[in-house]
Order: C-alpha cells, then structure tokens, then sequence
C-alpha cells in the first residue's frame, strides 16, 4: 500500500508537470518510487500503465511482485488516488474536494483530532500537524525529539562550575 501511494505521488507530479526530482519529505524508498512512476509517466505520456510497475531497491535493483501497482481505473484523473471504479481517494491527512478529483487538506488543529497533550500547542502541516510546547523547559533543562524536558546532567557534558577539588554531583534542573 505504501508504495502504491508513492508511486501515485510520483505519476501526480507529472499531471501537475512538477519536475522529477521534486524533494519529498517522504523517506528514500518512497522518493525512488515517486520518481520512477514519475518519470515513467514522461517517457510514456500516459497515467495509465499496461502491467505492473517494478519499484526499485536502495541498491537500484528493481523487484515486481507483491509492490505491483494496479491499473489506474480512473484514467489519470484522481489528484492522489484511485481507490478503483472511477473513484478518487486522498492520502491520510488530506479530504477530497467536492469536485470528486482533487484533495484539500485537513486541518486537524481546528478539528480537534490532533493528539497534542497539556502544555503543547498544535501546528497544521500540509497532510499532518505537530505538537509544539507553549512554555520552555527552563534552567537546567534541554527539550527532547518528543517535545519532552530533559534534565542537563551538567557534570557530564562539562558545564559544571566546581572547583578542582570538588566532586561534581548532579541535581535535576
């Protein structure tokens, strides 16, 4: 499925005629696909395809089977996604428009469906959100990947200020 939904990507930039080699913070595997079935797309100038699509391995080997794309049923016309019988469908984060082709996306935040805890502030993002906290960690503390605070354990990195004789002993904060 995941594949399927990059390469989508990939043969949607073509329709839009955005260049190939567009950046994608989408991850290396789901880049190499978005390029082949974008650049697939341009050497056969068609959005539908024949047979399966082989998507390529890190190494640039490439492998058909379970990864196969489906026929396109809807000719090409969906923004992100057949979900077959001429019907489109959007990638997560995204809703699809009244017009049944294109998707907009979904703000979460105003919506409420975010999972942003006390303290955090929610951040819209195009297909996504994030969670930012509103107040900062404070002295002796340093902000971790999962918008956690973390004690600075001052004596190990260094930033102490005992004297040589002294024993450095940390304390939270």
């Amino acid at each position: 499925k995941m594949c399927c939904d990059c390469c989508l990507l990939g043969r949607a930039a073509h329709e839009l005629d955005v260049p190939c080699d567009h950046s994608l913070s989408v991850g290396y595997q789901c880049s190499l696909v978005s390029r082949a079935c974008c650049v697939d797309g341009a050497s056969n100038n068609q959005t539908s395809q024949s047979g399966p699509t082989e998507l390529p391995n890190k190494d640039g080997t490439s492998e058909a089977g379970d990864n196969s794309v489906p026929d396109d049923q809807c000719k090409g016309k969906c923004a992100h996604l057949c979900v077959g019988n001429n019907t489109c469908g959007c990638l997560k984060g995204y809703k699809l428009r009244p017009d049944g082709k294109s998707c907009e996306d979904i703000n979460e935040c105003l919506l409420g469906s975010s999972n942003c805890r006390v303290g955090e502030r929610c951040i819209n993002t195009e297909g996504a959100f994030r969670c930012i906290r509103e107040v900062s960690c404070g002295t002796g503390y340093e902000l971790t990947e999962s918008n956690n605070c973390k004690d600075i354990d001052e004596c190990e990195t260094g930033i102490h200020n005992c004297g040589q004789q002294f024993e450095c002993q940390n304390t939270q904060g």
